[in-house]
C-alpha cells in the first residue's frame, strides 16, 4: 500500500500534465470535448522524497529497520538535508541509530549557527565574487 501511495503521487505529479494533453488530442480526434485540468506543477525533488520514503519502507518490509513510531523521526530521515543534496539515497536502517539516539544542546545549536553563519560568509564573500568573474 505504502510502495503504491507513494509510486502513484509521483506519477500523478510528473504525468498528470501530460496524460491530460494527449488524452485531449484523442478526444479532440474522436470530436469528443476535452478534459479541462489546470496546469499541475511539479514539486520540488518530489522523485528524491518519494524514493527516500520508498527506501525506509522497503528497509521496514525486510526487517532491516524497526517501524519508526515518531513521525518527526520519520520526516527528519526523508528530508536529510544534508544528504538530499549530496548524493545517493541512503538506506533507513544505515542512519536510524543516529536519527534515533541524537541530542540537542544550545552549545551544539550554537555551534551549528556558527559554522553556517561562517559558511555563508565564505560563500558570499569569496566563492560568489570568483564565481562570477569571466
Amino acid at each position: 500500500m505504502a510502495v503504491s501511495l507513494n509510486l502513484g503521487l509521483l506519477s500523478a505529479f510528473k504525468y498528470a500534465n501530460f496524460i491530460i494533453d494527449n488524452l485531449n488530442v484523442l478526444l479532440s480526434f474522436l470530436q469528443i470535448g476535452g478534459v479541462i485540468l489546470p496546469p499541475v506543477h511539479l514539486p520540488i525533488g518530489i522523485s528524491f522524497f518519494t524514493f527516500q520514503a520508498l527506501s525506509y519502507v522497503v528497509d521496514v518490509y525486510r526487517n532491516d529497520a524497526a517501524v519508526q513510531k515518531n513521525p518527526i523521526n520519520i520526516g527528519l530521515y526523508i528530508a536529510l538535508f544534508p544528504q538530499l543534496i549530496a548524493g545517493p539515497i541512503v538506506r533507513y536502517h544505515d542512519v536510524a541509530g543516529q536519527i534515533i539516539l541524537r541530542s540537542v544542546s544550545r552549545h551544539g545549536f550554537a555551534e551549528g549557527v556558527e559554522r553556517f553563519i561562517f559558511g555563508l560568509g565564505k560563500k558570499v564573500l569569496i566563492a560568489n565574487p570568483y564565481g562570477n568573474r569571466r
